[in-house]
């Protein structure tokens, strides 16, 4: 059932965002000769005409598209997409991004006005309230297993046997207080269940590598609550947050990588595999994890297409501004033949993360 919504939501999203482009293409008047939900390599399993537009169904059901007159050619006719002032093309095309970030604004609104949630951010973020290290899982058989320490307990104070007091607010914080203390008694103080439960254990000395003093992952999480009439507000002010710390992390990963500082490509890129499975754990955790990460998908689909790549949102926006400048359009062959190099090159990628998403499940 959790894989089931996983992939419903999924599908969710990519109809909203093309759905941004049909109500606008409707909006300035545009043909729109078909809505599909779907990947249109098969026969259809439903169609309807309604009024000029086609509304079809396809049996993969992991894709959606609109199709509009004048779209992939030039089309003399008044409601063709290329016969719209540049302007109306700009917002046809950029709507669909506008949509998955409009999304992912009303659902942080409700998550935040209705629950205190607790949102994963890492050690240089300070955009939540009340950041906490939360225990995200423990070793079985090392000390932290061993003295009670459970997965979802967060981190309220360690003290030593000097009493020596913390109250760590990021993972390093807490990593360094225990390696100070290897080999001593020290008293771990945890919420859990939102009571205080107080854990007396002993770090290891010289752990093995990759394993640690206490034998535990760790995580950071912040509260993401705010009063319901702040809810609109501060939805788009954490759409925007969350989207320019994703471009900044993202752009951080690749340097680290290419750069050999930090982990191999693979490891850290996740395609729709490793995404419905990752949506689908977070549905088992709890309904607001899960829109949470919704509304995180929908921000990186938005971020996604604005990349200029022509296969994508990105890359036919900057054929318009091209044409703006130009003052009339590209050659529908340079067009499409950028479109089908463009596909080229993202088919193999996609493949390969695919590859490297099963390979991690199994």
């Amino acid at each position: 059932m959790s894989i089931f919504i996983a992939i419903f939501s999924i599908l969710f999203l990519v109809v909203l965002h093309e759905l941004g482009h049909f109500l606008t293409a409707k909006k300035f008047n545009v043909e729109v000769h078909e809505f599909g939900i779907g990947l249109p390599f098969t026969p259809t399993i439903f169609k309807r005409k309604i009024g000029e537009t086609m509304y079809s169904f396809y049996p993969l059901l992991i894709g959606a598209f609109v199709k509009m007159r004048g779209e992939e050619a030039g089309d003399a006719h008044p409601r063709s997409f290329s016969e719209k002032p540049i302007w109306q093309r700009i917002v046809i095309v950029m709507a669909g991004v506008l949509s998955s970030w409009i999304a992912a604004a009303v659902i942080i609104a409700i998550v935040g006005a209705g629950w205190n949630v607790a949102l994963n951010i890492p050690d240089d973020a300070n955009f939540l309230r009340n950041p906490q290290v939360q225990i995200l899982g423990v070793v079985e058989g090392l000390p932290a297993e061993q003295a009670g320490v459970r997965a979802g307990d967060l981190v309220v104070r360690v003290e030593d046997q000097s009493g020596r007091l913390d109250t760590p607010t990021t993972m390093q914080a807490f990593r360094d207080f225990i390696q100070e203390t290897a080999g001593k008694m020290l008293i771990l103080t945890v919420s859990r269940d939102s009571e205080l439960t107080q854990i007396e254990l002993v770090p290891r000395v010289n752990p093995p590598d990759g394993q640690g003093s206490l034998g535990v992952a760790l995580n950071r999480v912040g509260v993401l609550h705010f009063a319901w009439w702040q809810a609109p507000w501060e939805g788009i002010r954490y759409t925007g947050i969350l989207t320019f710390f994703t471009i900044d992390q993202t752009i951080e990963q690749i340097s680290k990588s290419l750069a050999g500082q930090g982990p191999p490509l693979h490891t850290q890129v996740t395609g729709p595999v490793g995404i419905i499975s990752l949506l689908g754990a977070s549905y088992e955790v709890g309904i607001e994890q899960f829109l949470l990460f919704v509304a995180q998908i929908a921000i990186l689909l938005a971020i996604f297409n604005t990349i200029p790549i022509p296969a994508l949102d990105g890359g036919r926006l900057l054929f318009l501004l091209i044409e703006a400048v130009r003052k009339k359009p590209l050659p529908d062959k340079v067009i499409q033949i950028s479109i089908i190099i463009s596909f080229a090159l993202l088919v193999p990628l996609i493949v390969w993360v695919t590859i490297n998403d099963i390979s991690r499940q199994f």
